[in-house]
């Protein structure tokens, strides 16, 4: 008999990758020096987390968060180990740009920031009402076939804008991903899609896996070694409400750290 609602399986990021329920988000990444965000991405390693979850606006200045992350997985040799997942069509000022021009500005300058060849996943961050979807769908294509960018996904969508720039796909663009907040995941569901899940509130917060270690234990031995990267660190980000994303018969995965601060000293 199995107890519990979380899918603990493993997750098909498109044809080429696959994940467990947990995904690591850097968004304060930069708050941590050098050698505390290797620790990060080397306790996640521990825990079987394998997406890393980024984006050029991230970071107490832009680019600042994808500057220290591709630091650390310099520094720590971690890089094969992880599916990097970048975001990009925000321009300050804008606010939302995902013209073919900017796409492939915003891709070269974060490969050079995280000091990588290609992103495994990329994703427009919001939606842009002003660029045909015909164009960021064309763009996504060039890029992919540039090998630049690997799998391909959207952030922020609405079921109806996400439905959009697939007719004018012409390649395995039309096999999109979802990154989404809480409230979106019920209505991305049956869309043959892989849905991450975040929120500010941080849903899937691995503090709350630890707190309830010990009912896993009993019910859900697989689960039960989710110890906190956040506790590890010494911080306290409070209850979170992991538990209802990763009870989503839609399986997605779960995106956890970005409101994550430096540790006190």
């Amino acid at each position: 008999m199995t107890f519990g609602l979380v899918d603990s399986g493993m997750r098909e990021i498109g044809e080429s990758f696959v994940s467990g329920p947990l995904g690591l988000g850097t968004q304060r990444i930069d708050r941590l020096d050098v050698d505390g965000s290797v620790e990060l991405l080397q306790t996640a390693h521990e825990l079987g987390i394998q997406v890393l979850d980024t984006a050029d606006i991230y970071g107490e200045e832009q680019g600042a968060a994808e500057r220290r992350l591709g630091e650390a997985l310099g520094a720590s040799g971690l890089r094969d180990r992880f599916v990097v997942a970048g975001k990009a069509g925000v321009e300050f000022g804008v606010p939302y740009c995902s013209s073919a021009a900017h796409l492939r500005e915003a891709v070269h300058g974060s490969l050079e920031r995280l000091g990588i060849d290609r992103f495994d996943l990329f994703q427009i961050h919001r939606p842009d009402c002003f660029t045909h979807p015909g164009e960021v769908a064309d763009a996504l294509v060039l890029l992919h076939e540039e090998a630049l960018i690997g799998e391909v996904g959207v952030s922020n969508f609405s079921s109806s804008q996400l439905a959009a720039p697939r007719p004018t796909c012409r390649s395995n663009c039309g096999r999109s991903r979802s990154s989404t907040p809480r409230f979106h995941t019920e209505l991305l569901f049956g869309r043959d899609l892989l849905i991450r899940s975040w929120s500010s509130d941080s849903p899937a917060d691995l503090e709350s896996a630890r707190r309830r270690s010990a009912r896993l234990r009993r019910h859900r031995p697989d689960l039960a070694e989710l110890p906190s990267i956040a506790c590890q660190r010494r911080r306290s980000p409070g209850p979170r409400r992991g538990g209802l994303v990763l009870a989503h018969p839609a399986s997605p995965i779960a995106l956890a750290g970005h409101d994550v601060a430096a540790a006190p000293s």
